[in-house]
């Protein structure tokens, strides 16, 4: 028998790391095109946010599908699957739309076909489950009617081949779980686009070092000292060291090989480098 406390901590590592999928997948598509693209991505920022919270919900779904059992809490257990199954349906035909509507695409449009298919297929599954739940297409009718179910005080009953209601269990059962192994397909593809994340340092955003090398060519005249100055171009006011080179030919008077001068643009952004949604 499982203690508690391991059951509770296995669920608890779960569910964050299903936290940090959706967070990175929103992030993700953040800094491909409104980062790397500068793209007007203001309405498609909140729509991957909006998608992002709908998938954490979705996942307190599942929580709770997993918390309380179908036999004595069938009512809660059953509120819990609604809520994971259409706000997994739900979040990933947002992506398949993200996807479709921005360019450059983030994925192969192979691959984007592939997840529209499977999401195609979950749908299908889901109205097909939902309909053998609730309408029982596959009972038999008895004298123009069908017989009234009549759930066991357990909350769960096992039907046997011959029942009248064993056709449209098996159906019901069989879709249930195709579609949550198809949703497990779907998104395990995903591991494609978080193959390349890669998680950076401050420094490497848009306010990060602004030092270019300036000229491959080393000559005799050029030493090592440096003159410091500070400067402030950068829109968090953050002051960068400014290297000046010192030539050896200052004091005799001769002309300094300069090295080409260069303007550093000051790109005017309203992101800050320290934004995480």
């Amino acid at each position: 028998m499982v203690s508690p406390f391991q059951t509770i901590m296995s669920t608890l590592g779960f569910h964050l790391s299903a936290f940090l999928t959706l967070y990175f997948i929103h992030r993700t598509t953040v800094q491909f095109y409104d980062v790397n693209y500068r793209k007007n991505f203001d309405e498609w920022r909140w729509f991957s946010l909006g998608l992002m919270i709908l998938g954490w919900v979705a996942t307190c779904g599942a929580l709770i599908v997993a918390s309380f059992q179908e036999g004595p809490q069938l009512v809660t257990h059953s509120v819990g699957a609604i809520i994971f199954f259409f706000g997994v349906m739900i979040y990933f035909w947002g992506q398949i739309i993200i996807a479709c509507a921005l360019k450059p695409r983030m994925v192969p449009l192979a691959l984007i076909n592939f997840r529209i298919l499977l999401n195609l297929l979950a749908t299908a599954l889901l109205v097909f489950h939902m309909t053998c739940l609730y309408a029982r297409p596959f009972v038999k009718p008895i004298n123009g009617t069908k017989p009234h179910y009549v759930r066991p005080s357990t909350g769960i009953q096992r039907h046997t081949k011959g029942d009248q209601f064993y056709d449209n269990w098996l159906a019901a059962t069989t879709s249930e779980w195709t579609m949550a192994l198809v949703l497990s397909l779907h998104l395990l593809t995903y591991a494609y686009d978080l193959g390349t994340v890669a998680s950076s340092t401050p420094q490497n955003s848009q306010c990060g070092s602004v030092v270019k090398k300036l000229c491959n060519e080393s000559s005799s005249d050029q030493m090592c000292g440096e003159q410091t100055a500070m400067i402030y171009t950068m829109p968090s006011n953050r002051g960068l060291r400014r290297v000046n080179p010192s030539y050896i030919t200052d004091g005799y008077q001769i002309p300094q090989r300069a090295l080409p001068r260069t303007s550093i643009p000051v790109i005017s952004t309203s992101y800050d480098r320290y934004q995480y949604f």
